[in-house]
């Protein structure tokens, strides 16, 4: 073994006891925490399966056009979601984990309260803009700006009681709802089709349904701490002094992903965003894989883990899963079966203009 090892099983194992024995404390908190990140790595697996196989399957169900119109709202909805975790979520996984873990019940219950009139006011705002859409000929956008008034409220309850299983140190109750979320949505949409009814609103009608009903399945599994009333007031404040540069900070990283959805349609028509969004189907694994890492310093060292081994071992090795899959990808066999993927039991479908590439 290296010069390091001794100093690495000492962080592990306890001092000995009174009788000369290695207590095992340690190295069983090791192990627990061991398996938290596996259930983490799971659910956020789970989440990215169902977002990466709706937009796979969407893409070859849906017009060209349709899906444009999907990319275009649903890029919409991410930016409204980074305003809304940095206003809620994010700040949740710090003081739900410390601060309010012994009223945990009653702080998500302001939490819940305030994400519901922000859903509301989304909602109403997405209406009116599916009507002005209506008004002026824009089919496709007013039916996706449709859909979106009903699936962001819904989605980002989903996002917001599924962290807080997380801040609860409970990401296995968070895969029950990954799990339920991706055979609800998926075979919701799957049945849509088969009766000549899938199209861009259905499609987030589906995904609304199927978002509420896995935040309900996750919000009542854990019940941990008591439901002694929280002051709004004070959790209005913590929030605010936590996310008012959180904004700004998810407002620009929306940008570089996301600013092309909105901009190519205005150039070229939304078949243009249709095909960048089934090009960039293929990163999302990658993203998504860097964001189940990414959970675990912020969540479970906002709760006090002081497993410093395990944040070294994040850090170390960083970039092995997407090195790899970049280093598949970008083969030319790689880019091939990358973009015969894209349709999955078919050929890439020739409106979308991949055709050649594939």
């Amino acid at each position: 073994m290296g010069s390091g090892s001794p100093e690495i099983f000492s962080e592990i194992t306890s001092p000995p006891d009174q009788n000369g024995k290695a207590a095992p404390s340690r190295l069983v908190s090791v192990f627990g925490w061991a398996r938290k990140g596996f259930w983490a790595v799971l659910d956020q697996g789970l989440f990215a399966g169902s977002n990466f196989l709706a937009s796979v399957l969407l893409a070859r169900w849906l017009e060209p056009a349709s899906y444009g119109a999907f990319s275009v709202a649903f890029s919409i909805f991410l930016l409204l979601g980074t305003l809304h975790t940095a206003l809620w979520t994010e700040p949740m996984l710090v003081y739900g984990s410390g601060k309010f873990r012994e009223a945990f019940l009653g702080y998500q219950r302001v939490l819940i309260g305030y994400h519901w009139r922000f859903g509301v006011f989304a909602g109403v705002a997405f209406a009116l803009a599916s009507a002005g859409s209506w008004a002026g000929g824009q089919r496709e956008m007013a039916l996706s700006l449709l859909g979106l008034a009903f699936a962001a409220p819904m989605v980002l309850y989903l996002w917001l009681v599924r962290r807080g299983a997380y801040a609860l140190l409970e990401p296995r109750v968070a895969v029950y709802g990954g799990a339920f979320y991706l055979a609800l949505y998926l075979g919701a949409a799957w049945v849509l089709l088969k009766v000549g009814l899938l199209n861009e609103a259905t499609a987030l009608l589906s995904m609304a349904a199927a978002a509420f009903l896995a935040a309900e399945v996750v919000r009542f599994r854990p019940r941990v701490g008591s439901t002694h009333p929280v002051e709004p007031g004070q959790v209005r404040s913590l929030h605010w002094n936590y996310s008012r540069w959180a904004l700004l900070a998810g407002g620009l990283s929306w940008v570089p992903g996301n600013i092309y959805y909105l901009a190519l349609p205005a150039f070229h028509g939304l078949e243009a965003a249709a095909q960048l969004k089934a090009l960039m189907n293929l990163l999302m694994p990658i993203l998504h894989f860097n964001g189940a890492l990414a959970q675990r310093p912020s969540t479970w060292d906002g709760a006090g883990s002081g497993n410093g081994w395990s944040w070294a071992l994040y850090q170390n090795q960083p970039g092995s899963f997407p090195g790899l899959y970049l280093g598949v990808l970008c083969t030319p066999i790689g880019i091939r079966r990358g973009f015969n993927a894209l349709a999955l039991w078919g050929e890439v479908p020739s409106s979308l203009g991949l055709a050649s590439l594939a």
